[in-house]
């Protein structure tokens, strides 16, 4: 991995800068141009930031729990019978073509002609 490349990723994940980093990123264009929109980001963030109600991710997370617990409530939800259907229609699609080619390309074939 290039210098810069490992310098973009702890500048993203915000990892504190050494002193010969945060010089090297001073004079990279490409790194400061990273650093620049990251502390855009960061500011816009905060800008905009909201408190998060009370209970949220309590409700968030029982709600998440109920969808998994309940059962499909249709039959064709169910994955066993959608990869039923799926062999099923690829099945069709295998027949399909074996008539086809039994019926116009080994006619063909047989007196003499070219697929």
């Amino acid at each position: 991995m290039k210098p810069c490349s490992e310098m973009q990723e702890r500048i993203a994940r915000g990892d504190i800068l050494l002193s010969a980093e945060q010089q090297h990123v001073a004079t990279c264009t490409s790194c400061a141009s990273v650093v620049m929109a990251y502390s855009v980001l960061d500011q816009t963030l905060d800008a905009i930031s909201h408190d998060v109600p009370a209970g949220f991710a309590d409700r968030v997370m029982a709600a998440l729990a109920s969808e998994v617990a309940s059962p499909p409530r249709r039959w064709f939800e169910r994955p066993s019978i959608q990869l039923a259907l799926a062999h099923a229609g690829a099945l069709c699609a295998a027949v399909n073509v074996a008539r086809f080619l039994a019926r116009v390309l080994l006619p063909s074939i047989a007196s003499g002609g070219v697929p």
